[in-house]
């Protein structure tokens, strides 16, 4: 993960060192004052409470900026294949959203990101202006019948669909997996995400109310 965003590698070297000096501090100031523990437990206490910081805010968004891509491109023409004889969509309509997530059964981070993207289709069940589609492929022995055998064993409503030969993903460019493209009601794509990471916390608040407020 660190490999492909290389941001991280120096955040982590920061932290290491500052942790490090902050321990020869706290054990130098230890030595040499009287009141050395109640001092001890203030830089400890300081330190924790920038661990933490750094854990539940700056990492996530540092990983979320590095994952997510907004452009606004014109969206190639394609046309998905449906599963299971459902009615999910297909093909980008004039006036709708449309969430496409490409992933694999067999895909880890495809499988720790589907409760995510699940909550946040159910979030928005209610605006019929966007819809949502969990796409696979034939890449890795996927089959249309193996999907939906997938979705319902993992109890993801989230539309399915799929696409032959990686054709629809290819037109998007060189994409990994799992990946979600956002195509606004104008055509154009708003979003291109590659790749999850379960420490971004906030994924499904920021996704949501991103796609609201397109």
């Amino acid at each position: 993960m660190l490999a492909q965003i290389p941001a991280l590698w120096f955040v982590l070297v920061f932290w290491a060192i500052a942790v490090t000096i902050g321990l020869f501090v706290v054990k130098a100031v230890r030595a040499q004052a009287r009141d050395g523990g109640l001092i001890v437990v203030i830089a400890l206490a300081a330190l924790l409470a920038c661990s933490l910081w750094c854990c539940i805010s700056y990492f996530p968004k540092l990983l979320a900026s590095r994952l997510n891509h907004f452009t606004s491109a014109s969206a190639p023409l394609f046309a998905l294949q449906p599963v299971g004889g459902g009615s999910g969509p297909t093909a980008w309509k004039p006036g709708k959203i449309l969430v496409m997530d490409f992933f694999a059964t067999w895909c880890v981070p495809c499988k720790a990101e589907l409760p995510e993207l699940q909550a946040a289709y159910s979030d928005l069940s209610g605006n019929s202006d966007i819809q949502f589609v969990l796409i696979g492929s034939d890449v890795g022995g996927d089959t249309p019948g193996r999907v939906l055998a997938f979705a319902k064993k993992q109890r993801i409503t989230v539309p399915l669909a799929f696409d032959p030969g990686c054709r629809v993903r290819g037109n998007f460019g060189t994409l990994g997996l799992p990946s979600i493209i956002v195509i606004d009601r104008t055509g154009q794509v708003r979003l291109i995400r590659q790749g999850y990471n379960p420490a971004e916390t906030t994924f499904r608040q920021d996704f949501v109310h991103f796609l609201e407020t397109l």
